[in-house]
């Protein structure tokens, strides 16, 4: 049976594919024997997991070397994000809401660390790992009540929106005053060398991107009521953390939505980034991977349609 399915592939798959898929596999084989028997040379903040090397990432078109973690798929963002993420659950009293837009699986075990949250995922397709309480719902017109959310996370989602600028508005609108907004695009390298490209259509060669970001994203984001600070994720980390995490360049954007007295909106400074963790013990914290159950109206809901089932 092993040899007829063999023959089956190479059918399919010619000459040229199945050789790639035969170097493939013997790689990946290779990469689970090293994992057990040699030294841990990487770790992945996220999950725990530690082993010889990442595996690759197959984009469109492009391939990225050992990036992405064997377990549970996260990449170099979200190995650098896990920690300061965690810094800021850490800082919510119990009961508190927090959304994850377009949930990554990578990041679900962080949020579920903190027990006593309600963690609340939306998408506009349906994902296994929405949870017990995710959304169905557009990010132009998100189906939650305002000022519902203590705490929001916005990772690589905007630059798949083609009006980036009703879904600012809509995250604004939905979180709370006084509450944190972190947000994560592709951008320029650096970020600020170069104002932001709009494509004017999902770009077949950059992933179906709407646009690339640049300088000027600070200020979109500050036109739709929340004030900003862009913060270099690796440059707190100490240098032997890059490696071992594969960390990339990222920039995350630490929004705040501006407390209001009155009809005025009150004097708000930019937001405070010293709380991002500087050494490595965040990003070989253990983790829990259960959540407590919740309700689904404590989420904030409109009506209550949308909910993945």
């Amino acid at each position: 049976m092993g040899l007829h399915r063999e023959i089956r592939r190479l059918a399919q798959l010619g000459a040229r594919g199945y050789w790639d898929h035969a170097t493939r596999r013997s790689k990946e084989r290779l990469r689970i024997f090293l994992d057990r028997n040699a030294p841990q040379r990487r770790r992945c903040s996220c999950c725990g997991w530690a082993g010889w090397s990442f595996v690759d990432y197959e984009g469109k078109g492009y391939v990225v070397r050992r990036i992405v973690c064997p377990v549970c798929g996260s990449h170099g963002r979200h190995r650098a994000l896990a920690p300061f993420l965690r810094t800021l659950l850490a800082e919510l009293s119990p009961g508190k809401k927090v959304l994850h837009l377009a949930p990554e699986r990578a990041l679900e075990r962080t949020f579920m660390e903190r027990r006593d949250l309600l963690y609340v995922t939306a998408d506009l397709i349906r994902r296994r790992w929405l949870g017990k309480l995710g959304a169905l719902t557009d990010l132009t017109s998100l189906a939650f009540r305002d000022n519902s959310f203590s705490l929001v996370l916005c990772s690589h989602v905007l630059e798949h929106v083609r009006d980036d600028h009703a879904a600012l508005a809509e995250i604004a609108r939905v979180v709370a005053f006084g509450a944190t907004v972190l947000i994560l695009v592709p951008t320029w390298k650096p970020w600020n060398s170069r104002r932001t490209l709009e494509f004017g259509m999902p770009h077949p060669r950059f992933d179906d991107h709407w646009r690339i970001y640049g300088s000027d994203l600070p200020a979109r984001i500050e036109a739709c009521g929340m004030r900003c600070a862009a913060v270099d994720l690796r440059a707190p980390l100490q240098r032997r953390a890059f490696e071992r995490f594969a960390l990339t360049d990222e920039v995350l954007f630490i929004c705040v939505k501006p407390k209001i007295e009155g009809r005025k909106a009150a004097v708000a400074s930019r937001p405070h980034t010293a709380r991002i963790p500087c050494n490595l013990a965040l990003l070989e914290r253990p983790f829990r991977t259960s959540a407590q159950p919740c309700d689904r109206q404590a989420a904030g809901l409109e009506g209550g349609q949308g909910w993945a089932r």
